[in-house]
């Protein structure tokens, strides 16, 4: 282990963040390869934690993202003036 897994795993773990940052975004790719990244970084017990703490995540996202494109029923605008 030590200074070498150390920095393999820093190097690592910088790449999950992006592909996660991308992956909020929707880009399906990127989640695929963060997730395998995690598995690589984390054991059984750890990636069991943070899958559910993903998992809730990633549903409140799909939720803001529906919210942010559904037209809110009943309101009109009004015109300027």
């Amino acid at each position: 282990m030590g200074v070498a897994c150390s920095g393999h795993c820093n190097g690592l773990l910088a790449q999950a963040k992006i592909l996660l940052e991308r992956a909020e975004s929707g880009d399906t790719y990127a989640a695929a390869e963060a997730d395998a990244l995690l598995l690589l970084l984390l054991g059984p017990e750890e990636w069991a934690t943070v899958v559910s703490s993903i998992s809730k995540e990633v549903g409140a996202a799909k939720r803001r993202r529906e919210h942010r494109r559904l037209p809110v029923r009943g309101q009109v605008s009004k015109p300027a003036g």
